[in-house]
């Protein structure tokens, strides 16, 4: 495996899928499951931290897969932010041109709605894409800080970016790499993905969403943690960060599954039997019922 500081195309190590919760779907043999990007980023209370991290291949969802971020985070008070279920990167890339980011996208006066769209690229590694309207800017994050360029990956990074330009970034939107390198194992990918879209919810909710400065939030929002960016470290000094930082995520993880444990005793999760569809030929069917997006009547009112 490429080391992560080399910059290269670097994958997580992968095992077997997590189960996820998902709405009951009358399937033999029904189990407790979760239904969300969360499942793929938190291993098990008793597995190590080199444990699963990649988009499960089993053919059913649940119609609420996205909803479960909803859950287990605190939605800002004056801005919508919309999940949308997590994708392979050639369905992600298709996002850009749907007719309701089209029509969010001509809005005038300009929403302060998001989107937020964790994706997998070769189903071994995440990438999360925060669409921001009154920014009109699409912030791209993955914790190894690469940069989304023409090229880096057929079929992935570089369709990303392709079809960001052939559609938002025609109308004049910008698509803005976050390529702070805070990842030091090949394993912890989903978990900076959650952290990222914390700070991401924090963001909108505050005065700075509409200053094109999430690079610089991000970047505020991890070193309040104690998390340091790793490009430019050496010796001793890169490895007290990658110690700080595997810290932080490890903290991460315990507090995702005590989420996710309060929200199951709120009874704000579904249950049934499934894993994420989507990931494979065999499930290849319209993930769009699975999102959460705003009716027709909303897209008015989303200023």
């Amino acid at each position: 495996m490429v080391k992560p500081r080399e910059k290269a195309v670097t994958y997580c190590r992968t095992r077997e899928p997590l189960p996820f919760y998902g709405e009951p779907l009358g399937i033999k043999g029904q189990k407790r499951v979760l239904c969300s990007p969360i499942s793929c980023f938190i291993p098990p209370v008793d597995s190590q931290p080199s444990s699963v991290e990649r988009p499960p291949h089993a053919a059913r969802a649940s119609r609420h897969a996205s909803l479960t971020d909803n859950a287990i985070v605190v939605r800002p008070a004056d801005a919508r932010v919309y999940f949308l279920y997590p994708r392979n990167e050639p369905l992600a890339a298709a996002q850009f041109s749907r007719d309701i980011v089209v029509r969010l996208a001509k809005a005038r006066p300009l929403s302060s709605a998001s989107i937020v769209l964790p994706y997998s690229v070769q189903q071994l590694h995440w990438h999360e894409l925060f669409y921001s309207f009154l920014e009109q800017r699409v912030y791209h994050f993955e914790a190894l800080g690469a940069e989304l360029v023409e090229g880096e990956l057929e079929g992935g990074v570089e369709g990303i970016k392709l079809a960001f330009d052939a559609s938002l970034g025609a109308q004049g939107w910008q698509l803005v790499s976050l390529t702070g390198e805070y990842q030091s194992d090949g394993s912890s990918c989903g978990v900076w993905l959650q952290a990222a879209r914390d700070a991401w919810l924090l963001y909108v909710a505050g005065w700075e969403h509409g200053s094109k400065n999430f690079a610089d939030f991000l970047h505020r929002f991890f070193d309040a943690a104690g998390v340091r960016c790793l490009e430019g470290l050496a010796g001793r000094e890169l490895g007290a960060a990658q110690r700080g930082n595997v810290a932080y995520i490890l903290g991460q993880r315990a507090d995702m599954r005590g989420r996710l444990v309060h929200a199951a005793l709120a009874d704000k999760l579904s249950w049934g039997a499934a894993s994420l569809a989507g990931f494979a030929p065999a499930t290849a069917f319209d993930l769009d019922s699975f999102d959460e997006l705003p009716n027709v009547d909303e897209d008015d009112a989303m200023v």
